[in-house]
């Protein structure tokens, strides 16, 4: 499989040769220089521009969180965060063109339309229809099961499912303008990213 694959996601939006950049800065060449934290630990990722946080295990056995850079020319686009798995990206890092990439949780931030006048929906509705009409962001053509409403620090945030290279959930909310997307790949029930993403879902704080 092509390793740009799991960009694709973002529909184009980020550039590839400066996600290769962050990522040898803040993954390979930390762990040649034995800079990573060994343990694992709670991270708080807070983002006053956006207005929101979330926390994640990192460490040399938990989670490397990648900040890709994102394309002044995306209209939506705001934000991105990738999260891997320490021991499963070093392998794909050192492997031969052809493994198939690892299991990602992602967390996106896009702007939303501005409200027409004449719309008259609710935030929920707008929401749906936000990601009815963006399927290369939202993957909702690919939904498997039910949609559901949760709740995610008092707001309510729209959750599925779907299956494709790896089963994803997906909990999306909007917020002071902006769609959040929470995405966590697994291959099955047992696969740790399902407790990181739930973890990491819980942890998330809007301000």
């Amino acid at each position: 499989m092509n390793k740009n694959i799991i960009f694709k996601v973002v529909g184009g939006v980020i550039v590839l040769l400066g996600v290769l950049f962050v990522l040898n800065q803040q993954v390979v060449q930390p762990m040649l220089n034995d800079r990573m934290v060994d343990a694992v630990v709670k991270m708080p990722v807070v983002v006053d521009e956006y207005k929101f946080g979330f926390t994640y295990p990192s460490g040399v056995e938990g989670f490397a969180m990648v900040e890709p850079p994102v394309a002044t020319t995306s209209q939506s686009l705001q934000k991105a965060y990738l999260l891997f798995e320490n021991s499963q990206y070093r392998e794909y890092l050192t492997a031969q063109e052809g493994m198939q990439t690892p299991p990602v949780v992602s967390v996106f931030v896009f702007a939303l339309p501005e409200k027409s006048p004449t719309d008259t929906g609710g935030r929920s509705e707008r929401l749906m229809e936000w990601i009815d009409n963006n399927p290369q962001y939202a993957s909702f053509h690919k939904k498997v099961g039910d949609v559901t409403e949760v709740d995610i620090d008092g707001l309510t945030a729209i959750k599925y499912s779907t299956e494709g290279i790896y089963k994803q959930d997906f909990h999306i909310v909007s917020y002071s303008g902006n769609a959040y997307v929470f995405a966590g790949q697994y291959e099955n029930v047992d696969d740790p990213h399902v407790e990181m993403y739930t973890n990491l879902i819980n942890s998330v704080t809007f301000y």
